[in-house]
């Protein structure tokens, strides 16, 4: 997926976002903005302080979703 984006122009390759996904996905990930201070796109996972996923933390969150859904 590495080729959904021009690195060097940080644009879209719209071409091939229209061919990957539906047209609503698509148009939603085109409108997305990309700016040219990010030297390099990277995941992170923002449950955890260091960015890493972990097991754990995806329970937490999970728990967590019930306990706030069962309040409402």
């Amino acid at each position: 997926m590495e080729n959904l984006i021009d690195q060097n122009a940080k644009v879209w390759n719209e071409q091939l976002v229209l061919q990957l996904f539906a047209t609503k996905t698509a148009q939603n990930i085109l409108n997305t903005p990309l700016h040219q201070q990010v030297q390099m796109d990277k995941l992170v996972w923002k449950a955890e302080k260091n960015g890493c996923y972990s097991v754990r933390s995806a329970y937490r969150i999970c728990i967590e979703d019930i306990i706030n859904n069962d309040q409402l």
